[in-house]
Order: structure tokens, then sequence, then C-alpha cells
């Protein structure tokens, strides 16, 4: 178990960073008006359905189930025989990660399968042409967007603006139409801000319900996170700039919501010492995981190609092997890091 000093150093540490994430819209407008704005969002989609899924299957479940080991502990499971200075590494994490093996496979089968055939790049044409005139590609990618067109008006929007006329046009001429709420927001801006909050909550009782547990459990969790927040903050604040806020007030907004990680982070240490509650919490964290990475996340990765298939293959790769990597390395190593 974590000292106070650490549960609350490294958890506000961890929180804060993710929090930051914010801020990485504005850091990556500049490429919305290039080619390579795809490529990125689709790897750190990538990278985030691999840490996602990790985290889940490599030290949430384990870690419920009461297989996970922390320091050497005895949990009268068999692990492989090192001899000192090796690394040990329990039975279960080879399972589990042969478990992750098969499912990229699949993944990479189809993926494969479609490059030769083209098939997923005429079901992507043919499913999302009448889309290309209304919705920016960026906008296309992101999952809030798709699930609020049906309940939203969509202006038409039949000029050439584009990615390539930048994030400019997008201000000043907003294509999702909706009444506005107050404070000069429309309810899709609305619904963005209060979904992103009790989303970002989420995160910040998982991540302080994993702290409790130990430092080496926060840190995965709070990587699986992080990997998550990136395209999703980054998607949210496309869409409030789409809904004609400003870029200034669109960033503070989902800044704003971020913070409510802070309130769930520090709930989470108070949850997080009945070991019950915290196995529960850990247990629907890793549900969520597996469902929003490979429900939500991987149809989104497979059948997306852009104008150069092989290309975008590639970043989906890297970005889905880099994930898993992340969370390999902790479950490896965790037992030598030292906090």
């Amino acid at each position: 178990m974590p000292s106070i000093a650490e549960l609350y150093g490294y958890g506000t540490l961890a929180v804060f960073i993710i929090t930051m994430c914010s801020l990485v819209g504005i850091l990556l407008l500049p490429c919305m008006a290039r080619s390579i704005y795809h490529y990125i969002m689709m790897t750190f989609i990538g990278l985030s359905i691999g840490a996602m899924a990790g985290d889940a299957l490599l030290h949430l479940i384990p870690q419920v189930l009461g297989i996970h080991s922390h320091g050497g502990e005895d949990h009268d499971h068999h692990h492989h025989h090192h001899d000192e200075g090796e690394v040990l590494v329990d039975d279960y994490f080879y399972k589990e990660l042969g478990l992750l093996g098969v499912i990229y496979f699949l993944f990479l089968f189809e993926s494969i399968s479609a490059l030769i055939t083209g098939e997923a790049n005429d079901d992507h044409h043919a499913g999302h042409t009448h889309m290309h005139d209304t919705i920016p590609e960026g906008l296309r990618m992101n999952k809030v967007s798709q699930k609020t067109e049906s309940r939203h008006e969509l202006a038409q929007y039949n000029s050439t603006a584009s990615l390539e006329h930048g994030a400019a046009e997008l201000q000043s001429q907003p294509f999702l139409k909706s009444s506005n709420v107050c404070c000069g927001m429309s309810t899709l801006a609305t619904v963005i801000i209060l979904g992103g909050a009790i989303h970002n909550f989420a995160d910040g009782l998982a991540i302080g319900a994993s702290f409790t547990g130990s430092v080496k459990d926060g840190l995965s969790t709070s990587i699986a996170v992080f990997c998550h927040e990136l395209p999703h903050e980054f998607g949210d604040f496309v869409v409030l700039i789409s809904t004609g806020l400003s870029y200034k007030k669109a960033l503070l907004l989902n800044l704003l919501s971020g913070l409510t990680a802070f309130a769930g982070l520090y709930a989470g240490f108070q949850v997080g010492d009945d070991i019950v509650a915290r196995n529960w919490i850990l247990a629907v964290t890793a549900g969520v995981f597996l469902y929003v990475s490979l429900v939500d996340m991987l149809p989104e990765l497979k059948n997306y190609r852009g104008d150069s298939p092989i290309k975008m293959f590639l970043c989906k790769n890297v970005g889905l092997i880099l994930g898993v990597a992340f969370m390999c390395v902790i479950a490896i190593y965790e037992d030598r890091l030292e906090f």
C-alpha cells in the first residue's frame, strides 16, 4: 500500500498530466490542414486501443481475480523460476498476452485481406460518401459526432471548405446547427461538455482506486487513460469549434470539463480503502476499457483506410503494438519500478 504522500502526490500528478490533454487540441490544430492529421489520429487511436485492452487484460482483471502479485508476493499461483536478478513473470501474463495476440492476429488478417481485395475501401466510400460535403474528415473519425448526428440537424456545407482550409473557416461558418442553451453555447456543445465532465470523473475514480492498490497499478491505469484521452479530447475540441465556439472558449470549456477528474481521483482514494469496493471499481473499469477499445474503437480503426491504405495500415499497427508494449513493460518490470 502506498503512503498518503505517495497516493496524493503521484495520483494528483497523473491526473494533472491527463487533464493537460485538453491542450493537445490547440497543439495539433496546425495538423488539421495537412494530410498527416489522419495518420496522427489513427496512430493515437491504435495506441489507445492497445493501452486500454492491455491494461484491462494484463493488470485490472488479474488484480480483481486476485492473481496479480506485487513485490514478489505469493498468491498461491505458479511462477516461472528465475535466478536472483532475473525478471519474475507470472504464468497468467503469458496467457493474457496470448489472448491479446489472437485478437491482434485476427485484426491483422482482416486488415491484410481488405488491403488485398480493396473491400474495406469500397465499403468505406459507399457508406460515408454522403458525409463528405457535410462533415470534415476529423469529425467523421470522432465517435461523439457520429452519435449526435441523428439528434442534430446538419447544415448544408457545399463549399470547398475542408481541413485544407484550416479550422478558421469551421469557426466562422459552423456546420453543426443547434439551438443555443446558455452563454452562447449550443445544445451539442453543452452535451459534449457535460458528457466529458462525467467521463473524466469516471476516469479519475478508476485512477484513484488503482493507486490505492499500488503505485504501479495506478501508473498502468493512468497510461491507459492518457492514451485514450489524447484522441478523445482532441475530437471533442474539434466538435466544439464546429458548433461556432471560439478557439479560446472551446479550449477553456474542454479544460474545465477535465478538472472533474480530480474530484473522481480523490473520491477513488476514499472508496479504494475498501478492498471489495476497489475491486468492483476496477472490474467495471476493465469492462469499460474492453468495450470502448474493442467494440467502439477497433472497428473504426479497421475500416478507415484514407488516401494511402498501406501507410494508414502501418500507422494503425504501430499504435496498437506500442499501446500493448507499454502495458507489457509495466507488467514485467513493475516489481523493479522504484518510486
